[in-house]
């Protein structure tokens, strides 16, 4: 019985230690929206082990692994994301954010302005998309 006790506080101990490691880089990608260092592999391949991952982790019983692997999923969801909206620009999306700063008109909606904009998706600087 000790030895469980033991390992249970190890995987809080642990838990702690790793999600905390997250932090500086997700503040840092929040903060700056540069995101090019990363790999879109990467970030797929990451995200892709996750959701696989889960039916392993389903059939463990409840503890500190389900908050690990929980904040993993999140964290590496959120960058993926991050990583598509700030590095690979959704050009129409960049177009339409500019469009509405100019004019606060909600009669024009996102689809009508998807009628005449590019939806191109590029990685890469779009011109006059930088912030």
């Amino acid at each position: 019985m000790e030895m469980q006790h033991i390992s249970i506080v190890a995987g809080m101990v642990s838990t702690i230690i790793f999600t905390t490691s997250y932090i500086p880089m997700v503040v840092r990608a929040l903060k700056t929206k540069d995101l090019h260092s990363y790999s879109m592999a990467n970030l797929l391949l990451g995200n892709l082990g996750n959701s696989v991952h889960w039916l392993y982790i389903a059939n463990l019983p409840f503890g500190p692994i389900w908050f690990l692997h929980g904040f993993y999923t999140v964290i590496n969801a959120l960058m993926l994301l991050w990583y598509l909206r700030y590095t690979c620009k959704w050009a129409w999306l960049v177009a339409w954010e500019q469009q509405q700063m100019r004019s606060s008109k909600t009669h024009r909606s996102l689809w009508a302005f998807l009628s005449t904009a590019s939806a191109a998706v590029s990685c890469g600087d779009v011109a006059g998309s930088n912030q």
